[in-house]
């Protein structure tokens, strides 16, 4: 199977795209949530007694740069398999005709 490299590159562009899309759209979202957040002191004070006497034990799940790296690559293998499939059914509609 011979790989198409004009292909391939677009799969890397797209896939790209999708994962900084993603970046901007968290960031602008937390953005607008800071802009908007007016902190209570009054009822934040009735709450201080909760937080200073419990203990909270886990961990926070946060994606890496492992799995973003795992998320670009699968985007681009599964962009590349679309077009392909794609091309293939577009040429045996054209050979057809």
């Amino acid at each position: 199977m011979k790989l198409n490299k004009r292909l391939l590159i677009e799969s890397f562009i797209v896939s790209a795209l999708i994962i900084l899309f993603g970046f901007g759209w968290m960031m602008g979202q937390g953005m607008l949530i800071t802009m908007n957040y007016v902190p209570d002191i009054i009822s934040s004070y009735e709450k201080v007694d909760h937080l200073q006497s419990s203990i909270t034990f886990g961990n926070h799940d946060q994606f890496g740069w492992i799995e973003t790296s795992f998320g670009f690559i699968l985007l681009a293998v599964a962009y590349y398999g679309i077009r392909i499939l794609v091309n293939r059914l577009l040429r045996n509609v054209r050979n057809n005709d």
